[in-house]
Formats: structure tokens, C-alpha cells, sequence
């Protein structure tokens, strides 16, 4: 009998103060990620897969310059803290209301 090792998986995604603008795209389909790091970069726009995050519970993204929250995020159910300040976002969608865990949320310094 034969013993399987369980299944690895990444949890954490830390690409802060890096100076990138895109996520590893292997990374959009980590469908295990729970913390996403990615503060202190240049992005101006989230990818759609971010979706695929489902067990996400913190999201950092703040000091970027991005200018809208994808629709995406709505799939992020499991979400108890995120921080989008210091980005050039306009206007806060519907999206977020899918967010019933939510115990933090930071939207400083955004041009409302």
C-alpha cells in the first residue's frame, strides 16, 4: 500500500514593491491562492482570472496606478480584507457587494 503525498499548492502570492505590472500568468489559475500581495507596483489594470481566485482572503494592491476594479472580484466570496488606496480608481462598483466576509477594506486616496 502505497502512501500519496498530499497535493502542494501555493497559498501566497507576494509580489510586493517589485515593479511589475502583470501577474505570472501561471499564478492566474492558482486556484488555492488565500493572501495576494501586489502593493508598491506599476498595474493599471487587474486581469479578468483574478476570479479564479475563489479562496482569496487578503488582497493588497494599494500604490498602483489602476483605475477600475474588475468585475472578477465578485467570485471573491471568502475575502476578509483588501486594500485598493493610493490607485487612480474613479468610482466603486457593485463588484465589492459580494464581499459578505469582509472585515477590512481600505479605499484611501482614491479620486471618488
Amino acid at each position: 500500500q502505497s502512501k500519496k503525498k498530499p497535493a502542494t499548492s501555493t497559498t501566497t502570492l507576494q509580489l510586493a514593491n517589485q515593479g511589475v505590472n502583470e501577474i505570472p500568468s501561471k499564478m492566474l489559475h492558482e486556484e488555492q491562492l488565500e493572501e495576494v500581495w501586489l502593493q508598491g507596483n506599476q498595474f493599471t489594470e487587474l486581469p479578468e482570472d483574478i476570479g479564479n481566485w475563489k479562496r482569496l482572503i487578503l488582497f493588497y494592491v494599494m500604490d498602483n496606478q489602476l483605475t477600475e476594479i474588475p468585475e472578477a472580484v465578485n467570485h471573491w466570496t471568502e475575502l476578509e480584507e483588501v486594500n485598493f488606496s493610493n490607485n487612480n480608481i474613479s468610482c466603486i462598483g457593485e463588484q465589492v457587494g459580494a464581499w459578505e466576509k469582509l472585515k477590512q477594506a481600505y479605499f484611501n486616496d482614491l479620486p471618488l
